[in-house]
Parts: C-alpha cells; structure tokens; sequence
C-alpha cells in the first residue's frame, strides 16, 4: 500500500519555538517568559494568514504543560504532557474555531467547561481561532471570564482582523503582531523542503513563488506542491510562471527595452501576444511598475544592494538601468502608477494601457536614451562612438535654437525639441556609462559643467512650443531657486496653478538633467494688494527686475530705465 501523501504545509509544520520561520522574537519572547514562568491567562495573536500564528499558539500550549522543559525553554517530546498533545489526545489543551462557534451559547458552554480543572498538565489553554468571528453578544459574554479566568487557564486568541477586536477585548490580552515573512526567508525554507523531498529546485522558480505567497508560509508551500505536481517532480523557473500565470522577466525587459529604443511597433506586438496568452492589463501595468522599481534601484551602486539581485540578472539589471538612467526611470515610474490609478475606471483599459507605454516610448526622456541594451563599453570605445558622432549631420544646438513659433508648434514637441539638454552623442547609437557620458561634452568642445538654473530654462523654453493657449503662459515664466534644489514659480491664479502642476513631469527631468541634480518645483500664486488687485504695471515690472534675475541683467546690460 501507497504511503499517504501529506501537503508540505502540514507535514513541515512548526513542531518547536525553533522550528517558527520567520517570527523569531516572538518566539524568543514566549520562550523567556516560560522559563521565567510569567505566564499571562490571555494572548492575541494578529497577523496576515499563513504566518504562524495558530502553529505558535500549538506550540506555546505544548511547552507550558511539559513535565520536563528543555534549558531553552522547549518542549521535551517525551512526557505524558506532550506525547498526549502529539497524539491529539490531550485533554488539556481545546482549539475551536470562532467561524463556526460564534454564537454567545457557544461561548457560555466553553465557560462552563473552564471551571473544570485540568486531567493532566499544568495548564488549561484553549486556542480560539479567527476570534474576531465571534459576534458582539459573545465577546460581551466572554468578558468577565477573559479577565479574571481560574489561575489554571490560559486563553490564546487568533485572527487575522485585529481591528475588528472589542478594545474591551484587547485591553485584557498580551498582544503578539505577527510580521509577514520576509522572501529570503520563505526562499530557505522552501529549498530545505525541496532537499528534503529530494525535488529539483531552481531558486528563481522559488523566489517567484515566495514572492507570489506574500509573506505567508502556508501559501508558499501550497504553490510549491502545486508546481511541483505540474512540473513531474521538479520545479522550473518556466513551469513556476506557466503554472502561476504570471508574467516572466524576460517579456519585461523585452517591454523596456521597445520602450527604450521607442519602437512602437514591436511593442504593440508584444502587447499583444500577452493580451493573447490570457493577462489583463492590471497585470502587465503593476508588473511592470514593479520591473521599473527594480531597475531604479539597479541604477545607482547605493541602492542596488537592496534590488537583491545576484549574477548575470544582476549585470541584465544594471546594464539597462544604466541605458535608461535615473530620471529616465523615474518619470516612468510615475506614468506607470498613473496609469494603475486610472485602470480601474477607464472604459477602454487596454487603450490605456498601449497608449501609456507608447507615450513613455515617446516621451522626451527616452528621445536621447537610444542605446542598445548590451554591457557598457570601455573608453576607448566612446572616444570612437564620439568621432561617428561628430562625423554625424551637425544638429541644430540645443542651447541656442530659436524659440518655436507658437501657431506653428505642435500640441506635442517633436523628438528633436524634446530630447535632455546636454548630449553630444544624440547623433550615434551607443551605450555608455554614465561617467564615460561625462566626458563626451570635453571632446566636443563644450562645458562640461552642470547648467545654472538660467541655462537651464533658456534651453527649455528655447526647444519647447506650448500650441495649447491654456499653456503659453508657461515660456514667459522665470523660475529662481531656493534652497539650492526648489524651482520657485510665481503665477498668477490658481488655473496657471494647476497647468503648471500638470507639466512638472516634463519640466523637472529636463531642468534636473541640464543641472545634473535631483530638484523640487513649488508653484505660488502671486499676492494680491490689501484693495483687491494686484500692483500696477509700473510697480509690478518694479517688483519683477527687483526678484527676477533676468530681467535685471536685461535692464542694466541696456540701461534701461522702468517707466
């Protein structure tokens, strides 16, 4: 006869305080006051699903009725007490599920049973599991008992709902959070039960599925059988994705990578095989979001530690953070999370969708990011790529391109007029680190210093053309700085306000960029005079060469005089 096959979720269950992943100083915690014998007559333990919380209170219940604890404060396994438990034959220790046993009857029958002294141990525990069931009648009910039960009884509460908990309730209790677990925590445990039921693992199949169970144990090791039953007895990185139906990283750096290059085509493409293979939109906009966070972090050596990659996804990561950039990737970050916040109520979500990534594909800060997602060259390969690029059509310099006639311009700046400050190498295609991008400008002969603010929104306003008439105002504004890395705008109502607002993603990355520093924008509103108007036009142009650097370098270069 077969032997019978136990899920792993039961059959690794938590036996000792040593044994409960990931809530270690909880499990410091019981085991002290065991040892110290401060044993409190009530505990609530709160907490996501599949985190320990019943395992803990099984095994709290255990080691306070063992006739020879263990130095540790552990249960021996071998006494009366505990073999009995075990066996489930304990007539000491009473679980009872609060979802079917919610009535005050219930409970006036569970206190009825408290006045009866244990038949061995030492205790009398009784496990009310997912208590916040209980109706309001039953947790008035267990009130008096809960406060003052005989000294022999020791009440241990579950649920994952604590704020549904009478704070009566609460306030007679020992409260014990229960954290989720953390992955890399989820990811040891599965490999010691994958080496334990001698199963192939790979750890990128484990990792997805750690990050899928979201912090519960008993999810993850429920997604494990699972794909270990699909997959024949081994568990793949390809099997986990197919079985879980959720997209791999490969397609994300395919989506990034169509994005980076701006290829629309091949994008709406991949988009649509996805769409094909049965995922929403959801799916791919928060899997992305996700995707993006990681190669942000990727992007600076600081922070790539806490991405928690390791060996050639390690180098794919950095490789294309690198190509996107910083402020790259964060504008698209944040049409990403725009994008989510308008899934739910767009009436055409996958519209949306194609129409987000295309737009970042198009955007300004992707115009100059168009390098191959390959590992960055040495140097002397950029000095060779700055040579194709001098050698190059000459473009129009940014810094000094006429202003757009406005009843000519676009609604949206075209690829030339939208692209970062500061590039020699717009004409090539080339990936490049970013400190080998440093030294480019030196060669073409230009500064290689970051931009003033003044520079810096010259060439903004120079390559920027608002055909919007709601909008022009913009390019007649003049932004100072304050505290070293706020752009300051005075406007004149709150409707320039709230366009101005509106048009910060385009206006912070390309000032950030030219200054080569992370900035702030705030937006005032101009002061009014006591009598309800504003200054005249002699006060006001007085006011505005007094705070406005531009104009007083105007007016003294031409002696101009206010009239």
């Amino acid at each position: 006869m077969a032997e019978r096959f136990v899920v792993s979720a039961r059959k690794y269950r938590p036996a000792t305080f040593g044994e409960l992943v990931g809530q270690e100083a909880i499990a410091a915690t019981l085991q002290r006051s065991i040892r110290q014998g401060k044993i409190a007559h009530a505990y609530l333990f709160c907490g996501p699903r599949g985190v320990g919380k019943t395992s803990a209170a099984r095994i709290f219940a255990k080691t306070i009725n063992c006739l020879h604890l263990t130095p540790e404060g552990e249960a021996c396994g071998e006494c009366e007490a505990c073999r009995a438990f075990e066996q489930k034959q304990s007539l000491s220790v009473y679980e009872l599920d609060a979802a079917s046993n919610n009535s005050t009857d219930d409970i006036r029958r569970l206190i009825d049973e408290v006045s009866v002294p244990p038949q061995t141990g030492k205790h009398k525990v009784y496990i009310i599991d997912e208590v916040h069931m209980l109706s309001k009648q039953a947790f008035n009910a267990f009130l008096k008992t809960l406060e003052e039960p005989p000294s022999y009884v020791v009440f241990i509460l579950a649920t994952t709902e604590k704020q549904m908990i009478l704070p009566t309730i609460l306030s007679r209790c020992q409260v014990y959070d229960f954290r989720p677990i953390p992955e890399e925590t989820i990811v040891k445990q599965l490999q010691y039960v994958a080496f334990s039921e001698h199963i192939p693992a790979e750890e990128d199949a484990l990792a997805v599925i750690a990050r899928s169970a979201d912090g519960g144990m008993r999810d993850a090791l429920s997604l494990f059988d699972r794909i270990a039953g699909f997959g024949g007895g081994s568990v793949t990185y390809k099997q986990t994705v197919e079985s879980l139906h959720i997209l791999d990283k490969e397609t994300f750096f395919r989506i990034a990578s169509c994005m980076h290059q701006g290829d629309s085509a091949q994008l709406l493409q991949i988009l649509d095989g996805i769409y094909a293979e049965g995922f929403d939109g959801k799916a791919i906009i928060s899997g992305l979001s996700a995707f993006f966070r990681t190669l942000y972090l990727a992007a600076d050596e600081e922070t790539l530690p806490l991405a928690k990659l390791d060996g050639t996804e390690k180098t794919n990561y950095v490789t294309l953070a690198r190509a996107f950039g910083k402020f790259a990737l964060y504008a698209c970050i944040m049409k990403l999370m725009d994008c989510e916040r308008q899934y739910r109520t767009a009436s055409g979500k996958r519209l949306l969708v194609e129409m987000t990534l295309i737009g970042i594909a198009l955007s300004k800060e992707m115009k100059d990011q168009r390098a191959t997602v390959a590992p960055p060259v040495q140097a002397p390969q950029v000095q060779q790529a700055t040579q194709t690029a001098q050698a190059a059509p000459k473009p129009q310099p940014t810094d000094a391109a006429p202003r757009p006639v406005a009843g000519n311009a676009p609604t949206q700046p075209s690829a030339e007029q939208r692209t970062p400050i500061r590039n020699p190498l717009r004409s090539g295609v080339v990936t490049l680190r970013p400190q080998a991008a440093e030294k480019a400008p030196a060669a073409a002969g230009k500064p290689t210093g970051p931009l003033s603010l003044m520079e810096a929104w010259a060439a903004y306003r120079a390559r920027t053309a608002y055909n919007d008439p709601a909008k022009r105002f913009i390019t007649s504004l003049f932004p100072t700085l304050h505290e070293g890395n706020i752009v300051h705008f005075v406007v004149r109502d709150q409707a320039q306000q709230a366009v101005l607002q509106a048009e910060q993603q385009y206006i912070l990355p390309s000032l950030s960029n030219a200054m080569q520093k992370p900035l702030s924008m705030q937006v005032e509103i101009a002061k009014a005079e006591p009598g309800g108007g504003f200054h005249n036009p002699k006060q006001w142009l007085k006011d505005e060469i007094e705070q406005n650097p531009y104009l007083k370098q105007l007016f003294e270069e031409f002696n101009l005089r206010e009239r």
